[in-house]
Parts: C-alpha cells; sequence; structure tokens
C-alpha cells in the first residue's frame, strides 16, 4: 500500500473529524479512501453519460465507411 500526504485546511479536518464521530467513516484515512472511490465512480458516470449523448450510427459497416469517406 502506498502513502500520499496532502495538505488540507482545518476546515476540512474538521468536516473530516465530523463524519468519523458520526460514525459515516471509520478514520481519517477512511474519509480520504471513500472520497477517491466516490470521485472515481462520478467521473466513471459523467463519462457514460458523456458517452450517451454521442451520436450513433446504424446499418451496414462497409456502406457507412463509404458515407464517412
Amino acid at each position: 500500500m502506498t502513502t500520499v500526504s496532502a495538505t488540507l485546511s482545518q476546515k476540512t479536518i474538521h468536516y473530516m473529524d465530523e463524519l468519523v464521530d458520526d460514525g459515516i467513516a471509520k478514520s481519517r484515512a477512511d474519509v480520504i479512501r471513500k472520497a477517491v472511490e466516490r470521485y472515481v465512480e462520478e467521473h466513471a458516470i459523467q463519462a457514460v453519460l458523456r458517452a450517451e449523448k454521442e451520436p450513433t450510427l446504424e446499418g451496414d459497416l462497409d456502406e457507412l465507411v463509404r458515407k464517412i469517406r
């Protein structure tokens, strides 16, 4: 496992401690792990939503290629 160091404001530390005190996370490190996991999940969801907006092509692949050229 790798350790990462980051400078955080006292306000952020306070919020992290509240999450621990409320039983939402086991420790400050757990808060950070959960936050990163949430960020990665959100990024993946946004990528899927962007992909859904992309135009789709239907039909014979050879014919579609001829239209593109």
